[in-house]
């Protein structure tokens, strides 16, 4: 993973043909850092996702292709860099690329009701790695890891045996129409394809 960070790093420096509004890698956290976030959360967090912030603390990056036709580029520029976490959802900004992965403390401790679950969810049950959960329970265990798109969100689900990445889709109204990725392939194909929205999306629907 640290080889396809530091070339994620220089492959934005040169992204050709394309008008970047936000390029930011936040820096990472020490082992120390990581074992404080632990004892707060109470929990053991898989190597995966350990690794990963060992090597940055959050990504932010956006982009549209300049054969792409220009829209809100005013307001695209006003949300800054970093941009704010919930601000890819606020709107449809017709951008090429996104990558919008917040620091390890807010994917952990924030709550994000009537945008991760719903309160009429929890009259409803899910199935998961063949176990039957509760609608509104297993959305909640879910953290918001890539809020790349209005329409799209991929959200973490964090065990034991490692981090699982689900896209939710129609605004989250499901997380279990895709097959999961690993943490490090969906990392892997974001940060090769910058964040590419149409490739993230190809790469999800070839495994179903």
């Amino acid at each position: 993973m640290k080889t396809i960070l530091n070339d994620y790093k220089l492959g934005t420096k040169n992204l050709s043909n394309s008008k970047i509004f936000c390029n930011y890698i936040a820096q990472p956290l020490s082992s120390k850092d990581l074992l404080k976030v632990e004892s707060e959360f109470g929990q053991v967090l898989p190597e995966d996702l350990k690794q990963f912030y060992n090597l940055c603390n959050g990504v932010r990056l956006s982009w549209r292709k300049n054969t792409s036709k220009p829209m809100y580029e005013t307001d695209i520029s006003k949300a800054g860099c970093p941009f704010p976490f919930m601000w890819p959802a606020e709107h449809y900004w017709q951008l090429d690329g996104v990558i919008n992965i917040p620091d390890l403390q807010t994917l952990l401790f924030q709550n994000y009701p009537n945008f991760m679950w719903f309160d009429f969810e929890k009259n409803y049950e899910n199935t998961f790695n063949g176990k039957v959960f509760n609608g509104q329970e297993f959305k909640k265990t879910l953290r918001p890891f890539d809020v790349f798109d209005k329409y799209y969100t991929a959200a973490l689900y964090i065990s034991s045996n490692g981090t699982y990445v689900l896209l939710g889709d129609d605004h989250n109204a499901s997380f279990l129409n895709f097959k999961p990725l690993s943490l490090n392939v969906y990392l892997e194909n974001i940060l090769r394809n910058f964040g590419e929205i149409a490739s993230r999306l190809d790469h999800f629907e070839r495994l179903n």
